[in-house]
């Protein structure tokens, strides 16, 4: 996978008690690939990521692989405290006739963080 970060620069605490630059913006790529018995599915997955705050973090990605070219997915990140809230759809365009969509998926998740 391949990335690259930009925009905004943020300091971080590390957990060992020294301090981060990250950035608020990133750009990327990566490749997927799955062996089956029959045939191989290999995927190109391009991705923006936004952090609109400390704490709310913004995924959106675009996904080629052997059965379509449209696959758009969005992610949703919100830390509270030790509590993280996630939230994720996969296959956006297709959400609105799920009869024609070969795969569909709405993600969402708490996670306790313990520093």
């Amino acid at each position: 996978s391949l990335r690259y970060s930009f925009g905004e620069v943020r300091p971080k605490d590390c957990y060992a008690g020294t301090r981060k630059l990250y950035y608020n913006k990133a750009i990327g790529a990566q490749v997927h690939t799955i062996s089956r018995p029959t045939s191989s599915l290999i995927s190109f997955t391009s991705f923006f990521e936004n952090s609109l705050s400390e704490n709310l973090h913004f995924k959106l990605t675009h996904t080629f692989n052997n059965f379509s070219g449209t696959l758009l997915g969005a992610a949703l990140a919100f830390q509270w405290r030790t509590l993280n809230f996630l939230g994720s759809i996969d296959n956006i365009t297709k959400a609105r006739n799920l009869e024609t969509a070969n795969s569909f998926s709405l993600n969402l998740g708490v996670n306790f963080v313990i520093n």
